[in-house]
């Protein structure tokens, strides 16, 4: 008698442009034709990017919003989350940022036969784990993914349990048939994008242009994103003014 496929919950606190939710709609448009196993996604928060919802609703996988407003505790989502579970026989719960692994801790608490994952998606998320909350991360997350060398490297003194390197990956095809000069010309044009913080790094990246730059490099670089951080923003800018790019 063949066994029921396992089910994975993927629990995101919200599906708005970022790289946990690219990365997560990515990885369910390659597993779409996975028999051997099944998922299911819930969505924490209210609000969400029309596009990403409805490439991860193509993949076919059941979809559940808890419309829950940023920041707000209450156990009717907890209760959601479990309804969720015991309907679709959940035996993994897959987290992908610290307000969804907070649910999913909440979750393996009150359903002991769960096992819980939690990718780590940037660097300097796991050495703000002190205390109690390291104590408690410890105990009720079975498997941590890191994206990327260096969050593996940061991630290990923390001694969780069977931490694995599994590096975010691109869907080289879309970019294989995207046209393109047979032979470049003009100037190298470098694009950044991303959230405007200190952990994207764009003030070592002017930096690094501006000494390209004086050593002769035709080039031009953009960046393009949103003021996460005003005060780093404006850093940036006072950097390019004080670099005249």
């Amino acid at each position: 008698m063949d066994q029921p496929r396992p089910v994975v919950l993927h629990l995101i606190s919200s599906l708005n442009i970022g790289g946990a939710e690219r990365l997560l709609v990515w990885s369910m448009q390659a597993a779409k034709d996975d028999d051997d196993v099944s998922y299911v996604h819930v969505i924490m928060n209210d609000g969400d990017d029309a596009g990403l919802f409805a490439d991860l609703q193509a993949t076919g996988y059941p979809i559940y919003r808890l419309d829950r407003r940023e920041g707000h505790l209450h156990l009717k989502y907890l209760r959601a989350l479990l309804a969720i579970i015991d309907q679709h026989g959940v035996r993994v719960v897959h987290t992908h940022n610290e307000g969804s692994r907070f649910w999913g801790m909440l979750a393996r608490l009150l359903r002991p036969g769960l096992k819980l994952v939690y990718t780590v998606h940037s660097e300097g998320n796991a050495i703000t784990l002190t205390g109690w909350k390291r104590m408690a991360y410890r105990r009720l997350v079975d498997a941590t993914v890191a994206i990327s060398r260096f969050v593996e490297a940061e991630t290990r003194p923390m001694d969780v349990r069977n931490l694995t390197l599994i590096e975010n990956g691109v869907d080289l095809d879309r970019f294989r048939t995207a046209p393109r000069a047979a032979v470049p010309t003009g100037p190298l044009r470098l694009v950044s994008v991303g959230r405007f913080a200190p952990a994207k790094g764009q003030d070592i990246l002017v930096q690094a242009f501006a000494e390209a730059l004086d050593r002769g490099l035709d080039a031009t670089l953009r960046l393009a994103g949103v003021a996460a951080d005003t005060d780093f923003h404006a850093h940036l800018m006072a950097m390019v003014a004080d670099r005249g790019l």
